[in-house]
């Protein structure tokens, strides 16, 4: 093997390509843009209801104002789909859906990469629980990994109903722009920009960019599977479990 062709082969270069020609195949069979601006507006809001939690964050009422806004938000968003006639498809070739989500999934965490060799300490933006005298509540490892994974599932489902689901698949029918390949931009750049913003209240500003990253990787594969959610769920489990997992372990050494 030549030297040139070593090269690409260690970059992934025609992994890359392969996304990126996935891109474009879906652009060509573009959905009908029949959504109005008010339709695309309303799907905004929708998304953004979690920043929300930004002004009752500080109201000491017991209440997770981030957890609850991410659930109406999430329902919210499943029912505009099926008011506008978006069905939720079916996954019948798991194998390539996978592998293009995870070259995706891939440049999308370069950013998170970044982020932890030059601000790891961006991760510790989430306190572990105090009891009222203000000491560290202890708990046992089995519950700390059911803690993990239970926060790490809630919070891929809703959020790839909200941000992938939703947001992209309306931007994407969007009928004031007739490019599609424009279209498919602004949907992966606008849902990105939401997902990490919707995250400063827990991550704080390192964080939301790094998810800010990883938001523009799940939404190119979002696209380039053909709107599939499921394959995007499972990679965004397996973020959310990582940087989790790291956080919170990470607090005892």
């Amino acid at each position: 093997m030549s030297g040139p062709a070593l090269v690409r082969n260690f970059l992934g270069i025609e992994k890359f390509r392969s996304l990126f020609q996935a891109l474009a195949e879906q652009s060509r069979q573009a959905p009908a843009a029949h959504i109005s601006t008010l339709g695309v507006a309303v799907a905004i809001l929708i998304s953004a209801l979690p920043l929300l939690a930004f002004y009752q964050g500080s109201r000491d009422s017991g209440i997770d104002y981030s957890t609850l806004l991410v659930g109406v938000s999430a329902c919210l968003a499943m029912l505009y789909r099926s008011r506008n006639g978006i069905p939720f498809l079916s996954v019948r070739a798991w194998k390539s859906s996978l592998r293009l989500t995870h070259i995706a999934f891939a440049l999308g965490c370069i950013p998170t990469l970044f982020m932890l060799l030059y601000s790891p300490q961006a991760l510790f933006q989430i306190s572990p629980p105090t009891k009222p005298d203000g000491h560290a509540m202890t708990f046992s490892l089995l519950t700390i990994l059911s803690f993990i994974i239970g926060t790490a599932t809630w919070a891929a489902v809703t959020e790839e109903f909200i941000y992938r689901g939703l947001l992209i698949s309306v931007l994407r029918r969007w009928d004031a722009i007739a490019n599609p390949r424009v279209r498919d931009a602004v949907a992966i750049f606008v849902s990105a920009l939401l997902f990490g913003l919707a995250h400063l209240p827990t991550w704080g500003p390192a964080m939301s960019f790094a998810l800010f990253g990883l938001g523009l990787g799940l939404g190119m594969a979002y696209v380039a599977i053909g709107e599939l959610v499921l394959p995007v769920i499972v990679y965004h489990i397996v973020f959310d479990i990582l940087s989790l997992s790291f956080a919170i372990f990470s607090r005892s050494f």
